[in-house]
C-alpha cells in the first residue's frame, strides 16, 4: 500500500464503514496544525482533538486522535468512522465557505484517502455536508472523489512521491485513465445488468 509508512497509518479495530472529509473551517491562506485544532476542541470540553489526521496546506499530513477511539466530528457518525480534516474551507474574510485545498493538499488527501480506503475496502468516502447543514468541506466530495469511492484509481499508478506538474484534474485523469464511474451502477447506466443497487 502505498504512503502507509509515510502517513504512519494503522488499522483501527473499530469497525469502520465510513471515512469523512472536513474542513478546519479557517479563513484561506492561514496555517494550523493538529495541536491548533487539539486547543480549540478541548477548550469546548472535549478529550480530543475530533479528527484522526489533518492535512496542512503545505500537505503535510498529521496524526489527531487515535485511530482506535471514536472520532468527534459527525454526529451519530463518530463511532464507525475515520475524520480526516484539510486547513481552511473559508474565503480570506474568514466569513464565505470556499474551496482553498492547494495543490500540496490536492495530493496528500488523494494519497491518504486513497490508502484509507485500501485498508477500508467497504468504507465509503463522505463530506461532512452530507449529513450536516454545514458547509464542510466547502465542495462535493462525492463529485471530486468519484474515483476513490467506485475503485477505479489503478493500483500501478499509487506512488509515494507525486511530481505536481500540470494541475490535478490531469493527474485524476491520469489515474482513473479517463474511466469516470464507467464500471459503477447507475439508474442511467443502460448496460447495468440489475445487480440491485
Amino acid at each position: 500500500m502505498a504512503n502507509l509508512e509515510m502517513y504512519g497509518l494503522k488499522r483501527s479495530k473499530r469497525n469502520i464503514t465510513k471515512i469523512f472529509l472536513h474542513c478546519s473551517a479557517t479563513p484561506e491562506g492561514r496555517e494550523h496544525d493538529v495541536e491548533d485544532i487539539r486547543l480549540w476542541h478541548t477548550s469546548k470540553g472535549w478529550r480530543d482533538v475530533g479528527y484522526h489526521y489533518v492535512v496542512k496546506l503545505d500537505g503535510t499530513v498529521e496524526e489527531g486522535r487515535s485511530i482506535n477511539l471514536d472520532g468527534a466530528h459527525a454526529k451519530g457518525h463518530n463511532q464507525d468512522s475515520v475524520a480526516v480534516c484539510y486547513i481552511g474551507g473559508l474565503t480570506k474574510s474568514g466569513k464565505t465557505p470556499k474551496d482553498t485545498r492547494t495543490e500540496p493538499q490536492l495530493y496528500a488527501l488523494h494519497n491518504l484517502l486513497s490508502d484509507l480506503k485500501k485498508i477500508y475496502p467497504k468504507a465509503t468516502l463522505h463530506g461532512h455536508n452530507e449529513f450536516s447543514s454545514k458547509a464542510c468541506p466547502s465542495f462535493d466530495v462525492q463529485a471530486e472523489y468519484y474515483y476513490i469511492n467506485n475503485n477505479t484509481v489503478k493500483e500501478e499508478t499509487m506512488v509515494d512521491d507525486f511530481e505536481m506538474e500540470g494541475d490535478f484534474a490531469d493527474f485524476v485523469d491520469e489515474l482513473t485513465n479517463d474511466v469516470k464511474n464507467e464500471d459503477a451502477c447507475s439508474i442511467d447506466n443502460p448496460d447495468c445488468e440489475g445487480c440491485g443497487s
